[in-house]
């Protein structure tokens, strides 16, 4: 699981089974907390299996929802190198669990190895070109189509996985996501609907059909 990793596959075998030494497992219950935001970063995590949301709490007490991961998905590898407080709360959706690598043990890697050093820097470009290009689609571009685009990055996965997977996320959080208003989230959804897309609509919760909505548009490379 290490090797397939983003930031960690670079490392030959030996690194690998160093760093897995000093992995611990984290067990999450459906709903339970991984940390919350303004805690003290101190830790990567790594997603062995289950669903997880990130979510920012505004000054107001809104939650956003940022992202959904899965297996596979790396969570505060920022906290890695900077050791500041989180920039938001994860929450899991089902039972989940990860492996928690601590900074200490990190950095020791990571001074060790310029090749990490190097893989992790092009992983924070690549963050940084996807923000650019999620206000570019903000911006313009049919609210549907961005609003499937957010979908799809919220399902995470391989569509074989799961046909259908629940998203925890209301009309408003993804009309802030999409640049749009919730008059216009309203109606993307109901012609996902029409679509199969979107299976079923409830109260902060949206059933999707990963395999209609991968058919529908091209692999998202960003997860999370």
């Amino acid at each position: 699981m290490l090797g397939r990793s983003g930031i960690l596959r670079v490392l030959p075998y030996e690194r690998l089974l160093e760093l897995a030494s000093h992995m611990r497992p984290v067990d999450l219950e459906s709903e339970a907390y991984l940390f919350l935001q303004e805690e003290p970063g101190d830790s990567l995590y790594l997603v062995e299996r289950g669903r997880l949301r990130v979510f920012r709490t505004t000054p107001d007490g809104r939650e956003v929802s940022l992202a959904h991961l899965s297996a596979g998905d790396i969570i505060g590898e920022m906290a890695l190198l900077d050791g500041l407080e989180r920039s938001a709360s994860v929450q899991a959706l089902e039972p989940s669990r990860l492996w928690r690598l601590d900074r200490q043990a990190f950095t020791r890697v990571l001074q060790e190895d310029p090749r990490l050093a190097v893989e992790l820097l092009e992983l924070l470009a690549r963050r940084l070109r996807e923000a650019d290009r999620r206000l570019e689609e903000a911006a313009g571009g049919p609210v549907v189509v961005r609003l499937a685009r957010l979908l799809q990055r919220m399902s995470g996965g391989s569509p074989a996985s799961a046909a259908v997977v629940s998203l925890r996320v209301t009309q408003q959080e993804l009309a802030n996501l999409a640049g749009t208003t919730r008059e216009s989230v309203n109606r993307g959804l109901q012609r996902l609907q029409r679509q199969g897309i979107v299976v079923r609509r409830g109260r902060g919760r949206l059933w999707v059909d990963r395999g209609r909505l991968a058919a529908a548009l091209p692999a998202d490379p960003w997860v999370g």
